[in-house]
């Protein structure tokens, strides 16, 4: 719905990329967890962080990043993931995110 919406009112192009990406990451990350339960949580905000920076062009953003584990943190305090989970899910978002992001952009 939101790269319909982005295509009719005719957004900038930098952010129909953005979502672009954002939505294929959102699938990638669901076929993984069919198989191994990743975090989500550490994908988006790592994945989400990366675009960011990377849409801002800008490598002063990526101190963002340093939220990530505070996020691993209180998946696993909550017992809803294992430490390996947290931090796969966000190496993983952060390596899909810029390549969804170069891919496209090219």
């Amino acid at each position: 719905i939101g790269i319909t919406l982005y295509w009719v009112l005719e957004v900038p192009a930098a952010l129909m990329q953005l979502v672009v990406v954002l939505f294929l990451s959102a699938l990638v990350a669901a076929l993984i967890t069919l198989k191994w339960k990743i975090s989500m949580h550490t994908w988006t905000v790592a994945g989400s962080i990366t675009a960011f920076a990377l849409l801002a062009g800008d490598s002063q953003w990526w101190w963002g990043l340093l939220a990530v584990p505070l996020v691993i943190w209180a998946r696993v305090h909550r017992d809803r993931h294992s430490p390996a989970q947290g931090v796969v899910g966000a190496l993983v978002g952060v390596v899909v995110t810029v390549f969804l992001y170069r891919l496209i952009g090219s």
